[in-house]
């Protein structure tokens, strides 16, 4: 309502003055877009000219604008009673987009007979293009026309009706500063609306222009990984020391040229199915992290000093607490077993006693912090927070005690802990950095692009530490060795390389709606990490088996596109990957 008062009163003010003053009409084209490109400069998104036919209601009285409906209706197939409805439905604008994409013939019609359409015009504009179609679309986002709500809100920094606007990833974040200037023309009309003579143009600017973190080979591997072979989930790649996102992936993908397009049929096919293809898993998603967890349990006991790395306990395969059996993945147990070979082989009955042993209050702390109930406040707007349960928030909703075996739940990261991929992601990435997280970011820089000129920086992204762990240099000491050898000879042997030391969590979470979700988390290399990442794959099963050979295949990724040496790389045998 803001804005129709704005549009009726105010700038209603200023279009009378034209109007009847000197018989002028405006065309107003839409802005064009800044470009995005990513690392190395490839581009993502353009723009590409299009024709537009617009009819202007600024001089039309009643008689003249039946006759150009008319004339629509005769010589080009529009109809006049839809037509008349949508300038009833969208009174506030006085000037009409009818159609897009008007091809020659049709432009070589309107010029015979634009005499006899009054308030018809065409101009070329630049539209919005991802030349990539799917391509890191969750990452990119999409662009629709503003609604109401949005005008309301946004009409003193210039938005007006028709215009695209960003409505996810990239393209809303950074909406402001994509948006170009809009274009136009006015145009002298006669006392019938029919045009004499452009009195002047108004060119439009091109909006800023964002050069990403991404490096579209990793990308690529990473969706050729998921979407391409239709598995639903999720890849997160960074590189810890900057907090720049290599990839990030979540699948089922879209391509966000549908909406731009205007394929109603598409978009509602996208709204409605049921695997969810608009929603970010990598940032909305919040699943149990599984055995991933059992990092944070195993720093808390050793921080605290819980456990003696040679200690023992036994696992049998099972274990017994009060009247339920809790069961280790691996069905004949693994013996007596220590700290360290627990952590290798994810023994889960060493860590319901380990995460007994510490208790439920430990282990929630540490979990908080490592930020894993947080927002890393990721340029991607819609991040959720993750959750870690603790007493007292059982007792405050649920009404219920804290049990042990709620405890036992805990320490393997099931029952109510929930977390996103993006938090272990950059659980991962702490654990490369030994306690310090940098914020993770998309965009790298914005440019202002010239038609001559070198594109000026108008802003670059800074490292932000946003975490500072005081974890001991002996505790970082053993994690280490415990997630390389779980990679070299444990669950995630199916990730590794020769001669290249690896680190890596699997992780097997239940799922009471169908098969286990698979994860693995890790960075590479041991010694000073160049990537970090994060690998989850719905209904993958065993993370050993649907999610480690997938981070093999991005480290190769990255090596190769960085032109690192390593020793001789073994193709995968059928051992590796069980």
């Amino acid at each position: 309502m803001v804005y129709l008062f704005y549009l009726q009163v105010v700038r209603g003010k200023y279009f009378y003055q034209v109007s009847e003053g000197n018989r002028r009409e405006i065309y107003l084209q839409s802005r064009p877009r800044g470009i995005i490109y990513d690392r190395d400069g490839k581009i993502l998104a353009d723009n590409r000219p299009v024709s537009v036919l617009f009819l202007s209601l600024q001089n039309l009285n009643e008689e003249t604008l039946k006759q150009t409906l008319e004339q629509l209706e005769k010589k080009f197939n529009f109809s006049q009673k839809e037509l008349f409805e949508r300038i009833n439905l969208e009174k506030e604008k006085l000037v009409l987009r009818l159609k897009e994409e008007i091809s020659r013939e049709e432009m070589l019609k309107l010029e015979e007979n634009r005499i006899n359409l009054p308030g018809i015009n065409l101009q070329i504009e630049l539209k919005r293009r991802y030349p990539l179609n799917n391509f890191a679309a969750h990452l990119l986002g999409y662009l629709n026309e503003i609604n109401r709500e949005e005008l309301d809100r946004l009409f003193l920094e210039g938005y007006r009706p028709g215009d695209f606007i960003g409505k996810s990833g990239i393209e809303l974040t950074y909406d402001n500063y994509l948006r170009g200037e809009p274009g136009g023309m006015e145009i002298e009309v006669d006392a019938r609306g029919r045009q004499k003579r452009i009195i002047s143009n108004f060119f439009p600017s091109l909006g800023k222009s964002l050069i990403l973190t991404l490096d579209s080979k990793l990308q690529a591997v990473a969706e050729e990984e998921l979407i391409n072979k239709g598995r639903r989930g999720v890849i997160i790649v960074l590189e810890p020391q900057s907090g720049e996102i290599l990839a990030l992936v979540s699948s089922p993908g879209y391509n966000p040229n549908l909406f731009i397009e205007k394929q109603p049929e598409e978009v509602k096919k996208l709204l409605n199915d049921s695997s969810l293809p608009l929603f970010n898993r990598a940032i909305q998603g919040r699943y149990a992290p599984g055995s991933v967890f059992k990092i944070i349990t195993a720093i808390a006991a050793l921080e605290e000093n819980k456990i003696n790395l040679n200690e023992e306990f036994y696992c049998s395969g099972s274990f017994t607490l009060g009247n339920n059996t809790f069961h280790c993945w691996e069905e004949k147990g693994h013996g007596h077993i220590s700290f360290l070979p627990a952590l290798i082989h994810s023994c889960d009955i060493y860590f319901y006693l380990l995460g007994l042993r510490c208790g439920a209050g430990l282990i929630e702390d540490y979990a908080k912090k490592f930020g894993l109930d947080t927002v890393s406040q990721i340029d991607l707007l819609g991040e959720k927070k993750g959750f870690i349960p603790g007493k007292v928030w059982k007792k405050k909703y649920l009404k219920q005690p804290w049990y042990e075996g709620d405890t036992v739940n805990l320490s393997i990261g099931q029952g109510y802990v929930l977390v996103t991929p993006l938090a272990l992601a950059n659980l991962a990435a702490i654990l490369a950095n030994r306690g310090k997280l940098l914020q993770p970011h998309i965009v790298k820089k914005i440019v202002e692009e010239g038609e001559v000129v070198q594109p000026q920086i108008i802003w670059e992204a800074s490292q932000k530490e946003i975490l500072h762990l005081e974890i001991s240099e002996k505790t970082w000491q053993i994690i280490n060795e415990g997630l390389g050898k779980a990679v070299d000879e444990g669950t995630g042997r199916a990730a590794s390389i020769s001669g290249l030391e690896i680190a890596g969590k699997t992780g097997t979470a239940e799922n009471p709606h169908g098969e286990d979700h698979a994860w693995f988390v890790g960075y590479a290399p041991i010694e000073n990490p160049r990537i970090a990442f994060a690998i989850f794959v719905e209904h993958g099963g065993r993370g050993g088996v649907s999610a480690a050979p997938i981070a093999r295949r991005l480290i190769l990724t990255y090596l190769k596109n960085k032109n690192a040496q390593i020793t001789s790389v073994s193709p995968l045998s059928e051992n590796e990957s069980n």
